[in-house]
């Protein structure tokens, strides 16, 4: 049997085996993303690749790391491939997932418009001591510690009991009632700026209109403000 000479854990190769899929074969694209989201095929309703260019890291160097960033139906889904242990791949990854989310909110966002944010690895090294080849991780619910706490492993039992000692004591819910109130503060203060920031806008009309001419009641028709205020705003 004649052996490969290249194989997909070359990344230059998959790079552009990616790329191949997503201009000339887009169902199979789409097939792979299915496989490895373990969703159904016809839920995939968008798919784009944000990042078509795919440059390699450090050229000439490395060149063991593979970034492909997708939106997948509103999701971002960020493909890893790497074929060498660095040695910190688990806090490096998590860095990863953590930047792409954060970065996921628009200026002026809301918190909860975040989008669900997924990365997937394919590695080439054994990354934990255990048979399986396919491992997933998410951020833990309350629901979720309830369900391991369920299994009663005397590590687990004492982390969860000591989270929620801390969450009772009168000095974390002070903690959280001050940061609340800076919260509410800081939401009325932006609130606060805007309509300023609306108001000097329309005073900056009336002034101009002035300027160039215009009476006093087309100003009031064309800014809505009051006749004391527009005779104001001339004198200044």
């Amino acid at each position: 049997m004649t052996k490969l000479e290249y194989t997909f854990k070359t990344d230059t190769l998959f790079k552009m085996l990616f790329k191949m899929l997503f201009v000339q074969y887009p169902h199979l694209l789409k097939n792979l993303v299915s496989a490895l989201l373990a969703i159904p095929l016809e839920s995939i309703e968008r798919l784009e690749i944000n990042n078509p260019d795919m440059h390699p890291d450090n050229m000439g160097e490395k060149f063991c790391r593979l970034d492909i960033n997708m939106t997948i139906n509103g999701q971002r889904v960020d493909l890893e491939i790497q074929v060498d242990n660095k040695g910190d791949y688990p806090e490096r990854i998590l860095y990863y997932w953590a930047r792409d989310y954060s970065s996921a909110l628009p200026e002026g966002g809301d918190y909860k418009d975040l989008p669900r944010t997924i990365v997937i690895s394919i590695i080439d090294f054994n990354l934990f001591t255990c048979p399986d080849f396919h491992s997933e991780f998410c951020p833990l619910t309350e629901e979720d510690l309830e369900k391991i706490k369920a299994l009663e492993v005397p590590v687990m039992e004492q982390a969860i009991n000591a989270y929620k000692k801390i969450t009772v004591t009168p000095e974390f819910r002070e903690l959280e009632r001050q940061r609340s109130y800076a919260r509410h503060n800081e939401a009325a203060a932006l609130r606060h700026a805007r309509e300023e920031g609306e108001t000097a806008k329309v005073h900056s009309v009336a002034r101009n209109a002035m300027a160039e001419g215009a009476s006093l009641d087309f100003v009031q028709k064309i800014t809505g403000l009051d006749m004391e205020t527009i005779k104001g705003l001339g004198t200044q």
